[in-house]
């Protein structure tokens, strides 16, 4: 079981179930919110085999989630005696994002199904407003609506998988292993098909010194 971090005190006495940031064995998200790290998150997370990940991947997967949506304020769905989301909802999650992508691109809308509230709290002499409140699920929805919507005109379908990633400068494939894909079967396809019969003919007069005529096998 997942030990659930320890709570911050600098909110007001409603808001003391803030959470604050931990360290999961696995995760690869940094603590401190980074455009690029997170959106190329994102883009790996929607292709990831999540069937084919470890038990240890998956920790590591669903502690990223966590912090991505950040969701200090959640309507929980799980047992209360896990923080991070179960491995389950991950397939589901990643369905939805899918999903919405395929909806924008098509024209349509992809949008919130139930929405997220908000509330109000004195914090000494000011009013400061709390964290959103709603499931994981919605709070997924808007973080890649943002996600999306900041970087739309640099994200690009990889020409090898077709899966969606961040182009940074020249970047032309999603990751390493589609671009040595790529390479080998541009390699394939400009390598000529080998003439073995041929290759073999020139041996034979190269060591006799004689012009030959071999038919092929099977021929006459």
């Amino acid at each position: 079981m997942v030990k659930a971090p320890r709570r911050s005190r600098a909110f007001p006495a409603e808001s003391e179930d803030f959470e604050t940031d931990s360290y999961v064995h696995g995760q690869t998200l940094p603590a401190s919110y980074d455009e690029d790290a997170y959106t190329q998150w994102f883009c790996a997370f929607l292709r990831s085999d999540l069937p084919s990940l470890t038990a240890g991947q998956q920790l590591g997967m669903r502690a990223d989630l966590w912090r991505f949506v950040h969701p200090e304020i959640v309507t929980r769905t799980w047992s209360e005696g896990e923080y991070l989301p179960p491995v389950a909802i991950l397939g589901d999650l990643q369905k939805v994002a899918r999903d919405g992508i395929d909806a924008v691109r098509s024209g349509k809308w992809f949008s919130l199904e139930r929405g997220i509230g908000y509330g109000i709290a004195l914090f000494g002499d000011r009013l400061i407003r709390g964290s959103p409140t709603g499931s994981l699920e919605d709070q997924f929805r808007a973080v890649v609506m943002d996600t999306l919507q900041a970087n739309w005109t640099r994200l690009a379908a990889c020409p090898q998988c077709r899966e969606m990633f961040l182009k940074l400068g020249k970047q032309k494939y999603c990751s390493p292993k589609c671009a040595s894909r790529a390479r080998s079967e541009t390699f394939k396809a400009r390598r000529k098909e080998r003439d073995h019969h041929h290759e073999y003919v020139r041996r034979i007069q190269k060591k006799t010194g004689v012009k030959l005529k071999i038919n092929p096998r099977g021929t006459k």
